[in-house]
């Protein structure tokens, strides 16, 4: 159909130079419009995004430049050597900045609307018209999943884990139990995208945490699932074990402490007595020592005149019929009598 267009304006044209330099003019237009390139952009959700087209000529040879999406203009930048040769439409004002210098839009913060095929226009002050087009997509980041179990009892035991994450651009989902990565078995079953893990023929090894992973090129973000005796019996025995297991540790731990404590202070105790026994203090025959010198000093003053010493012996003095005719000195011995100088 092509062919058949282009040899119509050769038939007509031929005839004069000037048709020949217009079907030239068309031909090359025809070739540029299906060799136009595209360039892909990819811009995150909620964040800046630069779109730019590189030119070969200067910006004092350019007459328009047009930037469109969707048939809508987004900027319109005429050389007519004005204050104000940019005009920004109304719905993207707020929300764009061009920039003449290098071609360029800056979008402040992009959101799913943006998505979409731009078409960039630009005439030269020479009448030679370009197109460009940009494809940009939009990224969205993933949102915190959710994880909910389902159980089935008959004909065995089997479990299902399912993945849900309600945003998020290409997700791609990966599983983890007790922070390891998950081990290849012939009980586990993982869906087509891995959203979801079954378990079939359950043991007493299946309890324990789970994780989610969900992550693509802007983010990552995971759940934990904790598999208990409230899915199946089995997990309750093992928990059994780890309780007796647990205790087991407390107990040879607090015995250690107290053992340990104990020990300590024996030997702080020793070290006390050490110490004393090499000082001379606290030494049992030392004080005896000490207790016979002080004896041995009172006895000796006993016959020196300059000091007294009263000793007095009391007895019982019987009881009798004719006690007061008794002389009762005789029972009454006063120790030698005190001298006291003159």
């Amino acid at each position: 159909m092509f062919l058949g267009r282009v040899s119509g304006i050769i038939g007509t044209m031929l005839p004069s130079r000037r048709y020949l330099t217009s079907f030239i003019t068309l031909l090359l237009g025809q070739l540029q419009g299906a060799f136009a390139r595209t360039i892909p952009v990819t811009g995150f959700l909620h964040r800046p995004i630069c779109l730019a087209v590189k030119n070969k000529f200067e910006l004092s040879s350019v007459q328009t430049i047009k930037w469109q999406r969707s048939n809508q203009l987004i900027v319109l930048y005429q050389n007519n050597e004005t204050d104000s040769p940019v005009t920004i439409f109304r719905r993207y004002k707020e929300r764009v900045t061009y920039i003449a210098e290098n071609n360029s839009l800056l979008i402040h913060q992009v959101n799913l609307r943006d998505e979409g095929h731009y078409k960039i226009t630009t005439i030269l002050k020479t009448g030679t018209e370009t197109e460009t087009f940009i494809n940009l997509t939009v990224l969205v980041p993933v949102s915190e999943p959710s994880i909910t179990v389902q159980t089935d009892d008959l004909p065995h035991p089997t479990l299902t884990m399912n993945c849900t994450a309600t945003n998020g651009s290409n997700p791609h989902f990966s599983w983890m139990k007790d922070n390891k990565t998950l081990l290849v078995d012939q009980r586990f079953q993982l869906s087509t995208e891995n959203r979801s893990l079954g378990i079939t023929n359950l043991t007493s090894s299946d309890c324990g945490t789970y994780i989610c992973i969900v992550q693509n090129s802007i983010n990552r973000v995971q759940a934990q699932q904790l598999i208990t005796s409230e899915h199946f019996q089995e997990c309750l025995h093992l928990q059994e074990r780890v309780l007796v297991i647990a205790l087991a540790v407390l107990f040879v731990t607090g015995f250690m402490v107290v053992f340990l404590a104990i020990k300590k202070y024996k030997e702080k105790q020793w070290e006390l007595w050490s110490r004393e026994q090499m000082s001379g203090e606290g030494d049992p025959f030392r004080e005896d020592e000490i207790q016979n010198e002080h004896s041995q000093t009172n006895m000796s003053g006993l016959g020196d005149g300059s000091r007294s010493g009263l000793y007095t012996y009391l007895h019982f003095i019987p009881s009798s019929e004719n006690q007061e005719d008794e002389d009762p000195s005789k029972y009454c011995n006063i120790g030698p009598p005190t001298v006291n100088p003159a």
